[in-house]
């Protein structure tokens, strides 16, 4: 009976643990986060894309002339894409910062060129952190939580939990079988978001992209 009582109340101490740390991380990632100049914006993208790839480069490029002009650039905080982007807006030099806020899984490690580091434990916390305190989204082509990142901001922001911001996505060959996969979907009844075409666009252009996220252009 006592041996019961003593396995229960390590049990509750660790989860009361756990349940306080969970809410800590999040209020201390809101606090940060929204102390960020604004613009924000979020890039996402697969964690195995070579820094000096096509799209690596271009995230690089993209970040830093997004620095220079005063936007904050979050991440996730792992290796590829966000690498790529924190470096990036390291080298624009100017007062904005650059976040990642990671998962302290064990095959994923902190990039060298974050400002700061955020630590989330909690998959549904982190993605909704880096959807929240953003303005502007940019998708690069990805894995399974790169697209699973997609689907649930055009959820988010199709039910109006988070206020709606450009999604940009670069890349069409990668992206563009989703999309039409999507659209036939829709004609076929299967679900129906209104304007859902118009939450985002495809580009592949550097100085596209680099409009749309700055939203000085039109786009067709």
């Amino acid at each position: 009976m006592i041996k019961r009582f003593l396995i229960f109340i390590k049990w509750f101490m660790v989860v009361t643990y756990e349940f306080f740390l969970g809410i800590f991380q999040v209020f201390y990632g809101v606090w940060q986060l929204s102390k960020l100049a604004k613009p924000r914006v979020t890039f996402f993208g697969g964690t195995i894309i070579k820094i000096n790839s096509h799209f690596a480069k271009i995230a690089t490029r993209l970040a830093k002339e997004l620095n220079k002009e005063g936007v904050s650039v979050i991440t996730g905080g792992g290796s590829g894409i966000m690498q790529a982007a924190n470096c990036g807006a390291r080298k624009g030099k100017s007062s904005s910062k650059t976040i990642g806020i990671y998962l302290d899984f064990p095959n994923q490690k902190i990039n060298r060129c974050l400002d700061q580091a955020i630590k989330i434990d909690s998959l549904v916390a982190r993605s909704w952190l880096l959807m929240r305190y953003s303005e502007v989204y940019v998708f690069f082509p990805g894995g399974y939580g790169t697209l699973h990142e997609f689907m649930q901001l055009i959820v988010l922001i199709s039910s109006k939990q988070i206020p709606q911001g450009p999604i940009i996505l670069v890349g069409s060959d990668y992206w563009q079988p989703l999309i039409d996969w999507l659209d036939q979907l829709e004609k076929e009844k299967y679900f129906s978001i209104k304007g859902q075409n118009s939450l985002y666009v495809l580009l592949d252009d550097f100085e596209s992209i680099k409009c749309a996220v700055l939203g000085n252009c039109q786009l067709n």
